[in-house]
C-alpha cells in the first residue's frame, strides 16, 4: 500500500506512532478491501539481486567519493598524474601512484621500469606508452614546496590503500550479480532494452520483480518508476 494513501487518513496534527499506523492501515484495509491486492514476494533470487544491487549502490557511491578526494589531493601537489592516464579508478593508475607517489619519484623512474609496470598490468602497448609518460613526466612544469608534496603524498597513499580493495570488492559484486541474472529466465527481456548495459539491467530487473500479475497496465509501472503524468 502506497504510504501516501494512509498519510491522508491521519489527523490535522499528522501525530505518527506505531499504534496510529496500524490503526489506519486496518481501517483501509476494511474500507478498500475491493480496491486492494495482495502483494506477492518477490523469489529469493530476486530478492537477493535487489540487495546486491543496493549494496553495490553504496560501494560505488564511496568510490566516487574517494576518487574525488584522490583527485583533490592530486591537484594540490601532482596534477600531472591526473593527465598519464584516462582514468584514476583503474588497476593501473593506482599501481603507478603505489610505486610513484611524487613526481620526484616519478621522474626518477627509467622508461624500462614504467614499461615493466605496463606489462605488469597486460597494458597492449607498453613500450610506447612508458615512453610517452617519461616525457610527459619530463615535461617543465610547476612543483609543489617540500611539505605539502610530503603531506599530500601521505593522503595519496592512504587513499589508495582504500580504493584498491573497495575496486576489487566492486568488481565481485558484478561477477555475482551477472551470475544471478544469467540464471533468470527474463534476463534476455531486460538485457534487450535500449542502453539497458551490464549495471542497469540487473536494476531494472530487481525493481520489476518477477511477478507478472502484479502490475495490471503500463500505467502502473508507470506509477512505480515515478514517469506518470499528472492530469
Amino acid at each position: 500500500m502506497n504510504p501516501k494513501t494512509v498519510d491522508r487518513r491521519r489527523k490535522p496534527s499528522g501525530a505518527k506512532t506505531d499504534a496510529i499506523d496500524a490503526y489506519l492501515l486496518a481501517k483501509t484495509g476494511r474500507s478498500d478491501l475491493a480496491d486492494l491486492r495482495r502483494l506477492a514476494p518477490d523469489s529469493p533470487p530476486v530478492q537477493e539481486l535487489k540487495a546486491l544491487t543496493r549494496d553495490q549502490d553504496g560501494l560505488i557511491q564511496s568510490q566516487t567519493r574517494l576518487v574525488n578526494q584522490l583527485t583533490a589531493c592530486l591537484k594540490a601537489y601532482y596534477p600531472v598524474a591526473l593527465d598519464l592516464f584516462t582514468k584514476l579508478q583503474q588497476p593501473l593508475t593506482l599501481a603507478f601512484l603505489q610505486a610513484y607517489p611524487t613526481l620526484e619519484e616519478a621522474q626518477r623512474a627509467s622508461v624500462d621500469d614504467l614499461t615493466i609496470l605496463l606489462r605488469q598490468h597486460r597494458h597492449p602497448t607498453a613500450v610506447s606508452t612508458a615512453h610517452a609518460l617519461w616525457e610527459r613526466l619530463h615535461h617543465p612544469q610547476l612543483q609543489a614546496d617540500a611539505v605539502t608534496t610530503r603531506t599530500k603524498s601521505r593522503l595519496l597513499l592512504a587513499l589508495v590503500s582504500q580504493l584498491a580493495p573497495l575496486l576489487e570488492q566492486i568488481k565481485q559484486y558484478d561477477e555475482e550479480i551477472s551470475r544471478l541474472v544469467l540464471n533468470h529466465p527474463d534476463r534476455v527481456i531486460f538485457a534487450s532494452l535500449p542502453r539497458a548495459g551490464t549495471r542497469l539491467a540487473p536494476r531494472l530487473l530487481a525493481g520489476w520483480g518477477d511477478d507478472r500479475e502484479r502490475y495490471r497496465s503500463a500505467a502502473s509501472v508507470q506509477a512505480l518508476a515515478g514517469t506518470s503524468p499528472l492530469a
